[in-house]
């Protein structure tokens, strides 16, 4: 899942010749965001007059700083479409290039195409032209074209197939590289002259793996020489004992300098259950010595493996019109995932006027709320884990379909170091005491988590516009039988049944202080008591649908590690700790293939619709079970 992207102009490493920077020789290399090897055709297209251009930066283009810039290369899919074409390099755009520094027409006759030629057009730009000067930290500069296509005519434009957002690359003053890839244009540029052959490991976070057997983590590594990559050699070391050197071939050249591709690093883990101080470092490239630096982090060796499980925090309200999709999003994940998917429905509204009944102020003000908006932007959206930001329906994006599933999938790899169990129960009528132990899997001195706890509530109702769920997809008609639920019900829903709601939280910023102790020892499980008081809270309808959810985070990035869910059982219960609650998976709502509902679950043979997927009912002697489908779009 982590995205590989080529940062602003990285180099195509073909070097032609020696130039002469701000402190000593450098040499001249293309700079750019794509070239050949990566190459393709998108349903973007040019038509009539573009500009094109790429921004270089102090911070996008560090190796160009106090450098200077002697040509353009720039690659279309069709010459024969182009009726003029010009190359300039200008300080600012507004609607075209402002304060040119550099403007030339090239001749029709100069240009090549991936159509025709197989080629890119060069353009000189007749000498080194100085950019970005040394001490600048706000210093850019832009360096583009503007192309006539012919009229009547559409040029399909080429892009990289790698994409993402790398906020340097514009068609007509928008950042093409967050829809279509990077942008074709890349500049001969003079920067440090380079080694040869190079490679740099870059940071990796904690590592978490059993004891005593073999291990695979993934390595970033970005080419810093001027040649290709095609193989590394490293050394693994754990507690400052080498592991012997390791060889890896790559399935693909990397030609470009800065481009970052993903290693397979093997090692075996130490059989102490404990924390170690892992290090991988390259020793050759191509064959060729290299004075790489090592890159190190934390090893946290488990005595067993504890049962993970994962959290969503919804940020949801009932006047926002699209949140119906977060929570038809949290019945299909229940459905999917079980007791392992603990979802949290927090209300969110401008609290000066909220127009929602289930606000938790200090959840709704916390620094984690505000800051994760900040990155969402808006409601329905959650978090999952506190370190996979998304839509609770569609996933990465915020419209189609239901994705959001192989995220929560994702966030079940991760490795958890504790188990968590939970024992709650009403002290009175209106205290709940919570007793929370907390068992790592490893010996540690350094006790950096901490515990959230929220106390959330099932089957909420209430009367009044404020307990009304806004219904945007009253007129939906798209494939989703999960959103077919709501269509044709009226664009307000006034007999809504709201589940997972937080109405209370501790530690919602960075934990509770106190809740994990140091050391943090494998064979004994950290115990760990608050309470909740529910006198006064309207938000606690029925105590007997209350449960408590625990959250470990790791202090030092926030993110939750593992995570459990426990009923809060009544006053005068002597039956134990519980368990974490079992979550069954909610009630389908079936639908046959028109899309209409069903008013009870389907008795005849036949394909239907439940929660998103396509299932198959098989009415023979042997079985009357639904068998979900193979081809969900069969």
């Amino acid at each position: 899942m982590r995205s590989r992207l080529i940062l602003a102009f990285l180099a195509l490493a073909v070097g032609t010749g020696i130039c002469h920077a701000a402190e000593g020789e450098a040499q001249h290399t293309w700079w750019g965001l794509w070239n050949t090897a990566h190459g393709t055709s998108t349903s973007a297209t040019l038509e009539g007059s573009n500009d094109l251009y790429v921004r270089l930066t102090a911070q996008n283009s560090a190796l160009l700083v106090g450098g200077s810039i002697s040509g353009l290369r720039f690659f279309i899919s069709d010459k024969t479409a182009v009726t003029a074409l010009s190359v300039w390099m200008a300080a600012r755009y507004s609607n075209g290039p402002q304060t040119v520094t550099v403007q030339r027409d090239v001749p029709l006759s100069a240009l090549r195409d991936m159509q025709h030629d197989g080629l890119p057009t060069e353009v000189s730009l007749e000498g080194d032209i100085g950019i970005l000067p040394a001490g600048n930290a706000y210093a850019n500069i832009l360096v583009g074209l503007t192309i006539q296509v012919a009229g009547g005519r559409a040029m399909p434009l080429l892009t990289g197939s790698v994409s993402g957002p790398s906020g340097s690359c514009f068609l007509n003053s928008r950042d093409m590289s967050s829809a279509y890839g990077a942008l074709p244009l890349q500049v001969l540029g003079c920067g440090p002259l380079l080694p040869a052959e190079g490679a740099t490991p870059m940071t990796i976070g904690e590592q978490v793996e059993m004891a005593g057997q073999p291990a695979t983590l993934t390595l970033p590594v970005s080419n810093s020489g001027a040649a290709a990559v095609t193989d590394v050699a490293y050394i693994v070391s754990i507690d400052g004992e080498p592991q012997p050197e390791q060889f890896y071939q790559l399935p693909a050249t990397v030609d470009e300098l800065g481009l970052v591709f993903d290693m397979p690093v093997s090692y075996t883990t130490p059989a102490t259950p404990q924390e170690h101080q892992l290090s991988i470092t390259l020793t050759r490239v191509n064959g060729q010595p290299i004075g790489s630096a090592p890159q190190s982090t934390n090893l946290a060796t488990l005595a067993r493996k504890p049962t993970k499980r994962s959290v969503m925090e919804e940020f949801t309200g009932t006047w926002c019109h699209n949140c119906i999709r977060g929570i038809a999003g949290i019945e299909l994940l229940q459905e999917l995932f079980g007791e392992q998917f603990i979802p949290i429905a927090m209300h969110s509204d401008d609290l000066n006027n909220p127009r929602d009944p289930m606000i938790v102020p200090q959840y709704r003000n916390s620094t984690f709320y505000r800051e994760k908006q900040r990155v969402l932007g808006g409601l329905p959206s959650c978090t999952i884990d506190r370190w996979i930001d998304c839509d609770p329906y569609c996933g990465m994006a915020t419209t189609g379909s239901f994705a959001t599933d192989q995220l929560v999938a994702y966030a079940l790899q991760r490795t958890a170091v504790a188990d968590i169990a939970v024992n709650t129960q009403f002290a009175s009528t209106t205290e709940i005491s919570c007793d929370i132990a907390t068992h790592f899997a490893y010996n540690s001195s350094d006790a950096h988590y901490s515990l959230i706890t929220v106390l959330t509530a099932d089957s909420l109702t209430g009367q009044g516009n404020q307990w009304r769920q806004s219904n945007g997809y009253n007129d939906y008609a798209g494939p989703d039988a999960a959103l077919l639920a709501y269509a044709g019900r009226g664009a307000y829903l006034y007999d809504m049944v709201y589940n997972h709601v937080a109405i209370d939280i501790m530690g919602v910023d960075g934990g509770i202080s106190g809740s994990i102790s140091t050391p943090l020892r494998s064979n004994a499980p950290q115990h760990y008591a608050c309470t909740f008081n529910i006198g006064g809270n309207a938000l606690a309808q029925h105590p007997d649908k209350l449960n408590l959810v625990v959250m470990l985070i790791d202090t030092r990035d926030g993110s939750v590690v593992n995570a459990a869910v426990a009923h809060v059982k009544p006053f005068g219960s002597s039956d134990g700790i519980s368990e974490t609650v079992s979550r069954q998976p909610a009630p389908h709502h079936y639908y046959d293939l028109q899309g209409r509902r069903l008013h009870a679950r389907p008795q005849s043979k036949g394909i239907y619709i439940a929660g998103g997927r396509k299932y198959l009912r098989r009415c023979d002697a042997a079985t009357t079970q639904l068998y979900q489908k193979d081809d969900k779009n069969q």
